[in-house]
């Protein structure tokens, strides 16, 4: 089976943090405090480095999950995996810079905006550009393998947009 796997980085906001799902309760920070403290009792460089290393640990799993992978069936958007059959309908706005999929079984829809995603760039007005032309190249592609799972699926281009390539493989 060809497997097209594409990967983008992207500013996810996810909920999820390597000891726990939500807030880390008093309990934990109570007993990394008192290892902590307990580790500078003995030699206060080996609690100094036993806090960096929860720190840099929990900062790279939590940096793992920024990014847009697109593969042939689903996507996968920080933690969430979101299957292109499930997607009921594709707005991309040119105008707001967003591209809006709602999907089966979720109240609301999920945004894919032009702001999350990195640029290498310094000044503003090319930061902007680059994201833009980022979320398009993204866009044309989740709207191609959506097309191509669920051909029923409404896809909607609102405003201007350089989606050139889709709108002349698929509305012409």
């Amino acid at each position: 089976m060809n497997s097209d796997i594409v990967q983008y980085k992207y500013n996810v906001h996810t909920k999820s943090a390597l000891f726990f799902k939500k807030a880390p309760s008093s309990l934990i920070i109570i007993v990394i405090l008192g290892i902590t403290l307990g580790l500078m009792t003995i030699k206060w460089f080996l609690g100094v480095i036993f806090l960096v290393i929860v720190l840099l640990v929990k900062s790279h799993y939590k940096g793992l999950k920024k990014g847009i992978i697109l593969e042939n069936q689903f996507m996968l958007i920080g933690d969430e995996i979101i299957y292109f059959s499930n997607i009921k309908k594709a707005v991309f706005d040119g105008k707001k810079k967003q591209l809006q999929l709602s999907i089966n079984g979720k109240e609301h829809p999920l945004f894919i905006k032009s702001v999350q995603f990195t640029s290498g760039a310094r000044k503003d007005f090319k930061i902007k550009k680059h994201q833009y032309n980022k979320l398009c190249k993204v866009s044309e592609k989740i709207l191609v393998r959506i097309q191509k799972r669920s051909p029923k699926t409404i896809i909607k281009i609102q405003n201007e947009s350089s989606l050139r390539k889709y709108q002349t493989q698929h509305f012409e």
